[in-house]
């Protein structure tokens, strides 16, 4: 008698194989931090707000995240930039580059990670802060500046599918600039791992 895979609900439904001999079954995907949120309680967000650019073609640095968490890592999902596309034509481009800076001391405003989990009301942890609109930018310290990207109007969302990994004392700043006056706003969807955690 050839061997049968039955299911476990006492239905007898039994279970399919292909020509090939591979089981037959029935599977979701779902972004990771999607899973985090509903299995772990542990994804966030933060926000720079939307912020006028008034001083064209200067870096303004309006965003800032650091990871103060000794036992997990933040990892970077999404970050989503916003840009009207300047004033007068709107079809001005953003420029947009990560920095590694320490926290900011000046034209700063601390915030808070909003909680987007569906079981957990627990906060992040970590320094956060965006720009308070004085001035162009916070004033960033010793910092390095990676490679810059360019963005038309409207909303673009950078999937790095969780490619950057922040450990303890780990920082991330976002600056942007534009030829031309313009509104913007920069937000990042991130999680956390433990460090000892298979993913």
């Amino acid at each position: 008698m050839p061997e049968m895979i039955r299911d476990g609900k006492g239905r007898s439904f039994l279970a399919g194989v292909d020509y090939e001999n591979r089981l037959l079954v029935n599977s979701v995907s779902i972004p990771y931090i999607m899973h985090m949120s509903f299995k772990h309680g542990r994804a966030y967000t933060i926000s720079s707000v939307q912020q006028t650019l008034s001083a064209v073609d200067t870096w303004n640095y309006i965003l800032f995240m650091k990871n103060i968490d000794p036992d997990r890592f933040i990892i970077v999902d999404i970050i989503r930039v916003s840009w009207n596309g300047g004033s007068t034509n709107y079809n001005r481009p953003l420029y947009v580059r990560g920095s590694m800076p320490v926290i900011p001391t000046g034209n700063q405003a601390e915030i808070t990670a909003q909680n987007i989990n569906q079981v957990s009301t627990n906060e992040a942890s970590g320094n956060f802060y965006r720009w308070d609109g004085v001035g162009s930018g916070m004033t960033p310290v010793g910092y390095a500046s990676s490679s810059t990207t360019m963005y038309q109007q409207g909303n673009t969302d950078i999937d790095f599918k969780g490619s950057i990994i922040m450990g303890l004392n780990d920082t991330i700043g976002y600056e942007v600039k534009s030829p031309e006056v313009g509104d913007c706003n920069i937000s990042v969807y991130f999680y956390y791992i433990n460090k000892n955690e298979e993913i």
